[in-house]
């Protein structure tokens, strides 16, 4: 069986955020990813306030996956949510 493509996004408010870390979040998505037969090509990550603009690395991501035909993608931000097809 082949895996589906993903990438996934982490992100945190600030670099003081204690509270489910960048890590902790990459360790997530990972799982998440192996649990469920997909192959995960990128990590996009982020330290920036959802309320402070662009994000500039969500925007790269989606360009990204637009542009490889990527159909599956992991954010975390405290929990694991899942977009795909």
């Amino acid at each position: 069986m082949t895996n589906k493509s993903a990438v996934g996004y982490v992100r945190v408010s600030s670099s003081k955020q204690t509270e489910m870390s960048i890590n902790e979040q990459k360790k997530r998505i990972k799982k998440y990813a192996s649990d469920n037969q997909l192959d995960l090509k990128q990590i996009f990550e982020e330290v920036r306030s959802a309320k402070g603009g662009i994000r500039k690395q969500f925007a790269k991501m989606l360009v990204d996956v637009e542009a490889q035909a990527i159909i599956d993608i992991c954010i975390s931000n405290g929990k694991v949510l899942y977009y795909g097809t």
